[in-house]
């Protein structure tokens, strides 16, 4: 769904605002939602570490990687861990992220090894639409996000600290409850996080 479609809503809140910069709010409020809840994860397909290389380079079809909530080698999780400065050689058990869309394995494989990611995405801040699932369960909040975003713009008519207040309350008890039904639906997996290692 492209964020102008929920224009209408926010301008009928926030009276004068144009739709261009209401469009741009709706879209850095569901980026918001997208961090806080984690509603948007999608199993990374295609993803293999080249043979004796510890870098892997992950790139979404759509979105930006906000962070990974899953990475592991048939079906067995990788440890996170910190950076890990001891070179070896064999099939990997830890990684780190390096940058976004970035991670980097220890050991190093000797042959080209698929490695499974999922990742919590979020949409770029170029972006002119996002999955139409998102506004389907949550299309409110996100418009109670915009408009707590719009409603504390200084210098503007419209203004106005209290209503933003009220507004981005709504928009966090939302998200509140989105993530512990995230949680809920989430499956098996279970994250670890990472510990310091003396190499």
């Amino acid at each position: 769904m492209i964020f102008s479609g929920l224009n209408n809503q926010v301008m009928l809140e926030v009276q004068g605002v144009p739709s261009l910069i209401a469009e741009m709010e709706v879209r850095m409020a569901t980026i918001e939602w997208c961090a806080q809840t984690e509603s948007w994860k999608e199993d990374l397909e295609g993803v293999v570490i080249t043979a004796d290389t510890a870098l892997v380079e992950i790139s979404p079809d759509t979105g930006v990687i906000h962070r990974f909530s899953y990475v592991g080698i048939d079906g067995v999780p990788l440890e996170p861990s910190q950076p890990i400065r001891k070179s070896a050689a064999g099939k990997p058990t830890h990684y780190w992220v390096r940058n976004t869309g970035e991670i980097k394995v220890w050991k190093v494989p000797a042959v080209d090894t698929d490695i499974e990611i999922e990742a919590v995405l979020k949409p770029k801040v170029t972006d002119r639409s996002a999955p139409d699932f998102i506004f389907d369960r949550d299309a409110d909040a996100i418009v109670h996000g915009a408009v707590a975003r719009l409603k504390r713009q200084k210098d503007t008519s419209w203004m106005d600290m209290s209503g933003s207040a009220a507004h981005y309350a709504e928009f966090t008890n939302a998200a509140h409850k989105a993530k512990r039904r995230n949680k809920n639906l989430s499956g098996v997996r279970m994250e670890v996080k990472p510990r310091e290692y003396g190499f």
